[in-house]
């Protein structure tokens, strides 16, 4: 796309005219900056129309004018006319690389289109953000902007690069669409990043002796990419065990020396080494021998199994703590990289569990064998007492009794403050040693002795050595999950609302049970404590007449997963191949599909063979037995378009099995309202 400045400049370079940015600059007003940007534009966009430029100086530009200019405006006219699809690419690259934000004026004008049209097209990717808890905020002048957890934006600013890597490099893709897309990418990303990007990925490849594929490519070349090209780290997702642990890899060491060899730079943010040493350790998983990690829907359930088998071992249910559940992901990836590659854990920080012989290797040996199996690998003890650790850990998080102490970080008024510190003391048992504004916590934290945790309504930057929680000025539903994570309970003196629905529930029929949740809580506001999880409301959701089926018996276990396939194939969730690709895995990989006695969950990776997320029910009375000689008469088979759609489904299914006899009560059922019935009686909630 071409304004009318550079339109004109480009009429003038095919009748033989010369330019350099201090002529544009001098011509038409404007900064040299602006000049060069024109320069460079027009170039990127006759490049991509296969125009051979005779002369590019550092600052100018000339063309060869006896080549065939006829079609290049009717060509560039066509440019101008942006689907919706190219518009959205484009603000969304402005939102998510634009520190200045996107402003509607200037956009308008450089697009060529109106306001309403921008204001549509901004509509619609609030919707898309907000279902990833990306919220899309007008700031009066500064324009629009994204807010967000760091994590999810760094995921959708990946996912933004990979389309258009794959678009720049497709060779049937429009050119037309290359030259729309390149002017706002090389405008916010730098040529000079892009070249150390790649110089990184073969100097990885080398050190560490790795082969990344074709598919894997893009997604590595974009994250390091942003990292280095955006090194403003907003937040450190990693939880301090699994920093200490990646701080002390060779992996860290050795991509520390590529990175400041190719950057010239005697110093690399920590975060950035972090998070780029956690991505390339677990890159090579893929050529294991036995991979069900291959799209990563297995990681779920395997880490899941793991925790639940745990869970029984300890006696302590610890199936809901998120903190033990992403140390343990966070351990696994890397875990199988270096057990794959005779890669040792040297100098632990966790030997005093080995030393001492803690009884919860034992525990860790006994659950993480069917791990060893399903990968014909044997976890050597260094890595049993770091999967301990997180264990140890999560078991002390879910049975102390001790309150918590913890301070209270706000960059609110003083007002705003106390309303906070008092909601939280009314519904949780913990101990606020003291409010703090933003400004006074790195002089007075060193005051401050045993703190357990720090609440925060704003980032903070700084690594304090004990966990921050970020939560809302004004309490949300949100915060009292994530705070029940951290081990902070809620406020003891108040009435179990859980508990008082299943007395409720034993003494009574309940004819209408959320009105009855509803009343309760407001009619006791100040004395409920509002701790009914929504166990199985997901999962109800998705189960219909239409994708759930009984049958007597099957011949074998292919049969059942067709039989479980053919319901989603038939309800447009999936492409018939997607069957095969489920009757292929189990071959390969064996029975890892069934998650418990008598429960299996057929499913294969992301692809094009998955249409939309959905689910299927299949009952078969007699037992199907698998290779393994484990057995299943329950088939809950899946399809997802992407990594996080099919998480509710999970987290619903192991809480229904552990705590409401999943298993036992559906594989008895022969018709869906019997299964309409079970999860009216038996949840209360």
């Amino acid at each position: 796309m071409l304004n009318y400045r550079e339109t004109e400049i480009l009429n003038n370079l095919i009748k033989g005219k010369k330019y350099n940015f201090k002529l544009i600059s001098e011509k038409y007003g404007v900064s040299d900056r602006a000049a060069r940007y024109y320069i460079n534009n027009i170039d990127s966009i006759l490049r991509l129309l296969d125009y051979k430029i005779t002369k590019k100086a550092k600052n100018s530009i000339s063309l060869d004018t006896n080549q065939d200019f006829k079609n290049l405006f009717e060509i560039l006219e066509k440019i101008h006319k942006l689907s919706m699809e190219d518009r959205i690419s484009i603000l969304k690259l402005i939102l998510f690389f634009d520190e200045k934000g996107l402003n509607i004026t200037k956009i308008c004008e450089e697009l060529e289109i109106s306001r309403t049209t921008i204001k549509k097209d901004l509509k619609l990717m609030s919707k898309e953000f907000k279902m990833q808890k990306i919220e899309l905020v007008y700031k009066n002048a500064n324009g629009y902007r994204l807010n967000g957890n760091f994590r999810d934006i760094l995921i959708k600013k990946i996912e933004l690069l990979e389309k258009i890597f794959d678009s720049l490099n497709d060779k049937n893709s429009s050119k037309l669409v290359k030259a729309q897309v390149y002017r706002y990418f090389f405008k916010y990303i730098k040529q000079k990043n892009i070249e150390n990007t790649k110089k990184f990925i073969v100097e990885i490849e080398k050190v560490m002796f790795l082969n990344i594929n074709e598919e894997s490519y893009n997604k590595i070349f974009s994250y390091v990419l942003i990292l280095l090209n955006f090194e403003k780290i907003y937040e450190n997702s990693n939880d301090l065990t699994a920093k200490k642990f990646l701080i002390n890899t060779e992996e860290y060491k050795k991509i520390e020396k590529i990175l400041k060899n190719i950057l010239n730079k005697n110093e690399i943010k920590t975060e950035i080494l972090i998070e780029i040493t956690d991505l390339i350790m677990g890159i090579n998983i893929n050529s294991l021998k036995n991979n069900s990690f291959e799209d990563w829907i297995n990681e779920e359930l395997i880490i899941k199994k793991m925790i639940s088998k745990v869970s029984k071992i300890v006696k302590t249910d610890l199936t809901r703590d998120e903190i033990l559940y992403n140390g343990l992901l966070y351990h696994i990836k890397p875990a199988m990289y270096r057990i794959k590659n005779n890669i040792q854990i040297t100098n632990s920080v966790f030997q005093e569990l080995i030393l001492e012989k803690d009884p919860i290797l034992d525990v860790v040996n006994e659950a993480i064998k069917e791990i060893e199996g399903l990968f014909e690998v044997k976890f050597p003890e260094d890595e049993i007492a770091l999967m301990g650790f997180h264990i140890k850990a999560s078991i002390e998080r879910n049975t102390s009794e001790k309150t918590k102490k913890v301070i209270l970080i706000c960059g609110l008024g003083y007002g705003s403050s106390k309303v906070l510190e008092q909601s939280l003391k009314e519904n949780y048992d913990l101990d606020i040693v003291d409010v703090l504004p933003y400004y006074l916590i790195k002089t007075s934290m060193p005051n401050y002795a045993n703190i357990d945790l720090i609440l925060s309504t704003i980032d903070l930057e700084e690594n304090y050595g004990i966990p921050v929680v970020k939560i809302n000025p004004l309490l949300k539903e949100e915060d009292f999950i994530l705070l029940s994570k951290y081990g902070i309970r809620k406020n003891i003196t108040k009435i179990s609302l859980k508990q008082l629905m299943e007395i409720i529930k034993n003494n009574t029929t309940i004819i209408d049970k959320n009105k009855l949740v509803n009343e309760l809580k407001n009619k006791f506001e100040n004395k409920i404590n509002d701790d009914l999880l929504e166990v199985g409301i997901i999962l109800k959701k998705m189960l219909n007449k239409n994708n759930f089926q009984f049958v007597n018996k099957v011949k074998d276990w292919r049969e059942a997963i067709t039989k479980a396939g053919n319901i989603l194939e038939k309800n447009g969730f999936i492409k018939h191949e997607y069957i095969d690709e489920m009757i292929k895995l189990t071959e390969k990989h064996g029975a890892y599909i069934i998650i418990e006695e008598g429960m299996a969950i057929p499913h294969a990776p992301i692809s094009e063979n998955v249409l939309k997320t959905g689910i299927s029910l299949l009952v078969v009375k007699e037992k199907v037995v698998f290779p393994n000689r484990k057995g299943a008469n329950i088939f809950l088979s899946f399809a997802t378009t992407n990594k996080t759609e099919h998480l509710g489904i999970l987290n619903d299914l192991f809480e229904l099995i552990t705590k409401y006899k999943f298993i036992e009560k559906i594989s008895k059922i022969t018709e869906y309202e019997e299964l309409e019935e079970y999860f009216r009686k038996e949840l209360i909630c």
